[in-house]
């Protein structure tokens, strides 16, 4: 009984030592500055500011624990390369690990996911910015687009503007199907 008990402690203290030293042991859980989107500096977005307060909050954090968890890489923002960092993806509910979702445009206005996540627009919002404008028109008449004039899926004040001096602003070109630029 007594080399038992000397075994099942020995064993114990393998198995506790073990989980000292692997590699999930090094994860940092806790400690991420809700200030810096790259608190532990790995070149990897802890996160995504959901509610663009400038500030990523415990419910936004994406921690390397989860991606562990969700089978991401933790030293490479976007595990599937499809476009979207895998904290977004995460957060949006899509597969951090299958570039597919990253090409689907979800909420039907003309704009992929992977451009929703470039604008930091909302994937299931067609107009983000509730300016009366889809997020796709707008892309396409961004300065992201040869020859755009500016407009911003994410900026609601761009409906007021008249880039090429016709005397219709964006959002009368946007309802009269007309080129804003």
């Amino acid at each position: 009984v007594g080399d038992v008990m000397r075994i099942s402690k020995l064993f114990a203290v393998l198995v506790v030592l073990s989980l000292l030293l692997s590699p999930l042991a090094s994860f940092p859980v806790q400690g991420s500055d809700p200030n810096d989107p790259d608190g532990d500096e790995d070149n990897d977005e802890d996160g995504y500011d959901a509610n663009r307060d400038g500030t990523i909050s415990i419910e936004e954090r994406y921690t390397n624990l989860e991606e562990y968890y969700n089978n991401t890489n933790p030293n490479d923002k976007d595990t599937d390369d499809g476009g979207a960092w895998d904290g977004w993806e995460i957060y949006y509910g899509f597969n951090p690990r299958n570039d597919t979702d990253d090409f689907i445009d979800s909420d039907a206005d003309s704009l992929a996911n992977y451009l929703e996540f470039y604008w930091d627009s909302d994937p299931f919002d067609s107009d983000t910015d509730q300016d009366g404008m889809h997020d796709g028109w707008e892309d396409f008449y961004s300065d992201r687009v040869i020859d755009g004039c500016g407009l911003d899926p994410t900026d609601g004040s761009d409906k007021f503007d008249d880039p090429d001096n016709d005397g219709s602003d964006n959002l009368r070109e946007y309802q009269e199907e007309t080129d804003p630029c």
